[in-house]
Order: structure tokens, then sequence, then C-alpha cells
């Protein structure tokens, strides 16, 4: 693992997994994101046949966001290639299809709500506040000693 200051650990350093699960378990107790009405029936992809099993994955979603916009800032059609896969059709050639958007407007707007997430001035997206950095590096030193 290499530190760029002494004690200094950020999002970066961490692994992916083990920083969204410790990120997600900190959105879930925090309380203050608002779970969508059709949470159980949702498919989040074109591609996907079914709802996702797992029962938090809302919080799980939000957490990669933050995570993505820490390493990159973009926007919603970004963060909708990220997220969409490829569709299989059977015997035809499988095709890449993009995210729903509608999943991905909630959570920017929940994380926004919560003051970690911020538009742009130029108008080309979304990004991380200075709270959001520092709420990130946080719980990315506190998984680091995990």
């Amino acid at each position: 693992m290499a530190l760029r200051k002494k004690g200094f650990i950020s999002v970066k350093d961490i692994d992916a997994q083990i920083f969204t699960t410790q990120l997600s378990q900190f959105l879930k107790k925090s309380g203050k994101l608002t779970l969508p009405e059709c949470v159980e029936t949702i498919k989040l992809c074109k591609g996907n046949f079914l709802a996702p099993e797992d029962p938090d994955w809302f919080y799980v979603r939000c957490a990669s966001m933050l995570r993505h916009l820490y390493c990159r800032e973009t926007g919603t059609h970004g963060l909708r290639k990220i997220y969409g896969r490829k569709k299989r059709r059977g015997s035809q050639p499988n095709i890449s299809v993009l995210a729903c958007q509608g999943i991905i407007r909630k959570c920017l707007k929940e994380l926004t709500g919560m003051g970690l997430v911020k538009n742009l001035e130029n108008g080309k997206g979304r990004g991380l506040t200075s709270q959001g950095r520092k709420t990130l590096d946080r719980i990315a030193y506190q998984s680091s000693s995990l």
C-alpha cells in the first residue's frame, strides 16, 4: 500500500470492495437516505433479468457512486456507461446497454441532499463537495485498519 503522506490514506489506496461495503454501512447507519418506493421490484439495467437480491443495494450503489466521483467527476451519462452491461439476446450478438437513469438520478439527488455531492460550475456533471471528500477520506482511514 503506497502512502502519499505519512499517516494519510485516501480512497484510492484502499481495496474498492472493502471501501464500498464500509461506506454503504455508514450511509445506512446515518439514516439520511430515503429509499425509492419501488426498491424491491426495480431493475438496475435493461440487460438484467431480475431485480437485485441484496436488500441494501441502494446503499451500495450510492457508495459506489461516491467512490467513482472521488476518482473522477462525471455526469449521469458517464455513470450510466459505468454501470451498464451487455445484454444477452439469444442467438443474436450481444449488445451493450446503459444503466437506468432514474436510479442514478435518485442516488445523486439523495447524496446532494446529504451535502456530499454538488453540481459542477460549468454544468458538466457532478463532483464531491469538500465535506464529501473529508467523509470519504475518514472512512478510508478507518477501513485501512481493518
